[in-house]
């Protein structure tokens, strides 16, 4: 069974939504084409998918870190994996449309 909360700030075209599924939570943030899916159960994974600069705050253990993440026009998924450790890492993957 999932239990959905959904909040949505209207500054612009940003939008917020936090979903507990499972003790899993989710957050979603939607900037112009910008994508950050945010999965945190144990590891907290960050998922970003643009197709111009992404700028996330990322945040384990209490410690804010900014990520710039530069991408070419074709869609590009970044994976960044924190285990608390502070081990960060990055795999460019292609989408369908590119194969």
């Amino acid at each position: 069974m999932d239990r959905g909360v959904t909040i949505s700030f209207n500054y612009g075209i940003v939008y917020l939504a936090s979903t507990v599924s499972y003790g899993i939570t989710t957050y979603y943030v939607s900037y112009e084409i910008t994508r950050l899916i945010c999965v945190s159960y144990g590891i907290t994974r960050l998922t970003c998918v643009s197709y111009e600069i992404t700028r996330s705050i990322w945040v384990s253990d209490g410690i804010p870190r900014l990520i710039r993440v530069p991408l070419n026009r074709k869609l590009t998924v970044i994976i960044l994996n924190g285990t608390g450790k502070g081990n960060v890492r990055g795999r460019p993957t292609r989408s369908k449309k590119d194969s």
